[in-house]
């Protein structure tokens, strides 16, 4: 179920949390970095699975800024303490499936959103990466809606840092610019396969790709940067 959740189609799904403006952030972290899977035993595989689906692993967050946000220590120990209140027993035996150690109380949490940067002028089909505040450049919603339903579109990108220094927009742009795959086809756009990606990040004053092609497309936006002088620190 944790992989083949991520195979149903988009247009399969109806309206989502997202859509809502909401995002569905784990309490627990769900990813250690070992994906080294063949070796996983059962305890880990269970240990993954109950993090990966089990509502008491979940808090839903306002979309914007849910990065910073959903690493609040004091708030996923406010979410941690309201569970136990009120499901009791039920999260207790998650944690130990888990093997989750809850995070220290801080008492009731401050959360303080902040509006997601937007390059002046965005047209309908303008992809903007906007910087969020613990340094990620962060492609959000990227699919169906700027690339049409083959990832064939053209459309124009630009990428804004929190200090307001914006790199483009550049034009005429097409997915193939962005990533560095040769396999890009229509189903990776119809099923929202590249939501969520980092692939770009800023050294000293110019904007860098995670990626060839990315690179090669933060190259030309350096060349169209506008806004302040200096880009924020890195």
């Amino acid at each position: 179920m944790p992989c083949h959740m991520f195979d149903i189609r988009r247009d399969e799904l109806g309206e989502t949390l997202n859509d809502s403006g909401w995002h569905a952030a784990h309490i627990f972290e769900v990813k250690n970095g070992d994906t080294t899977w063949r070796t996983w035993g059962r305890d880990e595989l269970v240990r993954r699975f109950i993090r990966n689906v089990h509502p008491c692993n979940l808090l839903l967050l306002s979309k914007s800024d849910w990065q910073r946000v959903g690493r609040q220590a004091d708030l996923l120990a406010f979410a941690v303490n309201l569970y136990r209140e009120r499901y009791g027993s039920v999260l207790e035996e998650a944690r130990a499936l888990m093997s989750a150690v809850a995070p220290e109380s801080g008492g009731v949490p401050t959360i303080r959103y902040e509006a997601a940067a937007t390059a002046p002028n965005a047209a309908p089909n303008t992809l903007v990466l906007s910087e969020t505040a613990t340094g990620r450049i962060h492609i959000r919603e990227f699919g169906v809606r700027v690339t049409g339903l083959d990832g064939q579109d053209r459309f124009s990108v630009a990428v804004e840092l929190l200090n307001g220094t914006v790199f483009g927009p550049l034009n005429d742009v097409s997915a193939r610019d962005l990533f560095s795959r040769l396999d890009v086809n229509g189903e990776d756009f119809r099923n929202n396969k590249y939501h969520s990606t980092d692939y770009f990040f800023v050294e000293g004053e110019s904007l860098r790709g995670r990626t060839r092609c990315a690179h090669h497309l933060a190259e030309r936006l350096n060349a169209l940067r506008r806004g302040t002088a200096a880009c924020a620190a890195w």
